[in-house]
């Protein structure tokens, strides 16, 4: 499925792929674009991916799946965060490994990797998706403003091989995708709920107008967020707006 792209050192791999796109460049379903020193990746909310070079997974993988109904592409962004999760859980079989919704991937209260996905749709088709990710894999030490990062490497107290790891992880991207293509969306669906971050606990949010205590019930097939708060009231949440709050002793 994968054909591979290797940069030595690039701005951003999604944006490699993106600025190839706008010039009129195509590219075969499964490319896979891989930087080992990734030099302005992107994270949600335009935030900035730090990576040490040539110590974490950085990379985007390039889909074309025009069979999937604009309505349902939350469902690949489901799989491929699982996909993800699957990785690190293979690595860390002892660990709770969990979905932070969007598309962050969590070991005890720390964000281990993440992905930014990107979609482009033409008329009632999804032309093509890039999936940006990146894993912490063997960098120990991070800059003091990323609030709680953590890497395979800082809980398996060893060097992982990336040239295996990419490996690995291209296997569980395709068979996510596979179940994409079975038509599985209901079992994509319940997984990825299942293994949601703080799904089914009261934590404290921060939405327009204030702080407020909910617990996670699920999240649509749109990709809204559930909540439930105190007070019994469900709302809806889409990306930006609800926020978690992390790191507060008195969170709960």
């Amino acid at each position: 499925m994968f054909n591979i792209i290797r940069f030595e050192k690039v701005g951003s791999t999604n944006q490699y792929l993106r600025s190839c796109l706008e010039k009129g460049e195509d590219f075969s379903h499964g490319t896979l674009v891989v930087a080992k020193n990734q030099t302005a990746g992107k994270g949600m909310e335009a935030n900035i991916w730090h990576s040490e070079p040539g110590k974490n997974l950085t990379l985007s993988v390039f889909l074309k799946p025009i069979f999937l109904p604009p309505e349902k592409q939350f469902v690949l962004n489901k799989a491929m965060a699982l996909a993800v999760a699957d990785f690190v859980q293979s690595q860390l079989p002892n660990k709770d490994v969990v979905i932070k919704w969007p598309n962050d991937i969590y070991i005890d209260d720390k964000k281990a990797a993440g992905l930014l996905i990107s979609n482009s749709i033409k008329g009632n088709k999804l032309e093509n998706v890039i999936v940006g990710i990146g894993i912490n894999i063997n960098q120990t030490k991070f800059p003091g403003e990323i609030p709680n990062p953590a890497s395979i490497k800082m809980f398996k107290k060893e060097n992982l091989v990336l040239e295996d790891c990419l490996g690995q992880l291209s296997t569980f991207v395709a068979r996510r995708y596979e179940e994409i293509c079975a038509g599985r969306f209901p079992d994509i669906e319940m997984e990825y709920v299942s293994k949601l971050y703080r799904l089914g606990e009261t934590h404290k949010f921060i939405k327009e107008g204030g702080v407020f205590k909910a617990e996670i019930i699920g999240v649509t097939e749109f990709g809204q967020l559930q909540l439930k708060t105190i007070k019994g009231e469900n709302l809806l949440f889409g990306f930006k707006e609800v926020e978690y709050v992390i790191g507060n002793t008195d969170d709960r």
